[in-house]
């Protein structure tokens, strides 16, 4: 979906706090609606990034989405330094990869050169689908919300047409509280907590990433011992390269 600002707002919008003031300046109001489907295992990947992409279209953020074996499809919305990262890694280990991201210029340079990750894991350029817009996608099962900590509700609202009867929301940031920010929105018991450390992340240029190093990423439930979920999504990460460790206790 879509939403189509007058030009004289349009122009001001580049971050998400501008596309909501703007809203609410227009009175605009978007109903997100999610069909029945069959899901097959889905991740999803939310990060952060300008609002505008392309033309002044204006969307909620962007999306990688990964599959393979164990997971079969998924998403990351706003790929930018860390998102792409995921994102690359993710496909370089065999799991079929959409970028869903608002910078057209990255977007672009994804579906004619590829996403090149280099850096502590390598240097390798991988094959990733990538689009504008979240719809395209559709509910998966595991949506990764990569954006920085105080971006992370605007992520989440924009993740909504990604999210099915049994999706599971990863806030992932290199600290904690946005789990429960993100709760508000998406509902409590889809929501576990990732917690990264150690990767610093950059972006070179449009389509290629740098990362220094890839210490740590932790998972678990908010108020719950590991679960089943959560031991296959960090296997899913385990299978990409990343050393990954989960929690019986994230309180």
């Amino acid at each position: 979906t879509v939403l189509e600002l007058p030009n004289g707002l349009a122009t001001g919008v580049r971050t998400a706090s501008d596309f909501l003031m703007a809203l609410q300046l227009t009175g605009a109001a978007k109903a997100n609606s999610v069909a029945n489907m069959q899901l097959r295992l889905p991740v999803v990947v939310v990060g952060g990034g300008s609002v505008v992409c392309g033309g002044g279209s204006v969307v909620g953020g962007g999306v990688v989405v990964a599959g393979g074996a164990v997971v079969g499809e998924g998403a990351v919305v706003g790929a930018g330094a860390m998102g792409s990262v995921y994102a690359g890694l993710l496909a370089a280990a065999g799991h079929d990869v959409t970028a869903i991201d608002t910078w057209a210029d990255h977007v672009a340079a994804i579906r004619e050169r590829g996403l090149r990750v280099e850096g502590a894991s390598g240097d390798r350029t991988v094959s990733v689908k990538a689009t504008c817009d979240a719809a395209d996608v559709g509910p998966v099962d595991l949506v990764i919300l990569a954006t920085k900590a105080h971006d992370v509700q605007a992520a989440a609202r924009a993740a909504m047409p990604l999210v099915g009867p049994d999706t599971v929301v990863l806030p992932i940031q290199n600290g904690l509280g946005s789990a429960d920010r993100v709760a508000s929105i998406l509902g409590e018991d889809r929501v576990a907590i990732g917690v990264v450390g150690g990767f610093g992340a950059s972006v070179v240029a449009p389509g290629h990433v740098r990362h220094e190093g890839w210490e740590l990423v932790r998972l678990g439930e908010r108020h719950a011992p590991a679960s089943e979920r959560i031991e296959t999504i960090a296997d899913v990460w385990r299978e990409a390269g990343f050393r990954v460790q989960t929690y019986d206790d994230t309180d």
